[in-house]
């Protein structure tokens, strides 16, 4: 039997608090849920492209080639320290089969401007009890 259906994949960021803002420095996690029914989930390609960098392009950051036995999620790690302040970047995970067959999913994210802690004012206590 010949497997011509591409794998299915998704793709969600952890930390899960705001996955499309992102803390400088903050270690960017992204799980890559992949599947195939035929011939198996034989590697996964990881790429990243700078959203605001209108000749960007997509570079390869990661592969990983998937053994019998490995089970989903396939994760991913980004280090945001090396990425521009205040810019989206997408993440595009390609998932190939053992028959050559693959899909692709993407996910968005932006890093912060600052990594300044958010800052909560309270307002004075009322003068008379409510």
């Amino acid at each position: 039997r010949y497997d011509v259906t591409p794998p299915t994949v998704s793709l969600s960021i952890d930390p899960s608090v705001n996955p499309s803002y992102v803390i400088p420095g903050q270690i960017v996690k992204v799980d890559t849920y992949a599947a195939d029914q035929g011939s198996g989930v034989a590697r996964v390609e990881a790429r990243l492209k700078d959203l605001d960098d209108p000749g960007a392009k997509y570079e390869l950051i990661d592969q990983k080639t998937v053994f019998a036995g490995d089970m989903p999620p396939f994760i991913f790690s980004i280090d945001s320290a090396n990425l521009k302040l205040n810019h989206a970047y997408q993440f595009r995970a390609t998932v190939y089969d053992g028959a050559g067959n693959s899909r692709e999913a993407t996910i968005a994210f932006r890093i912060a401007p600052t990594a300044d802690k958010p800052t909560i004012t309270l307002p004075e206590d009322p003068a008379a009890p409510i």
